[in-house]
């Protein structure tokens, strides 16, 4: 019985991990493309 708990233990921690990478992967993403569209409108701007 505490093996398995451990093993539980474990991949719910793995999981933790997992969604924490793929959260600032997002954000990271997010950021990125916030540069892009800024980028784009300062284009624009130029142009008008």
């Amino acid at each position: 019985k505490e093996k398995k708990m451990k093993k539980y233990k474990e991949k719910k921690v793995r999981n933790e991990k997992e969604k924490k990478i793929k959260k600032r992967q997002c954000e990271k993403k997010k950021k990125k493309m916030k540069k892009i569209k800024i980028g784009k409108m300062k284009r624009k701007m130029k142009k008008m």
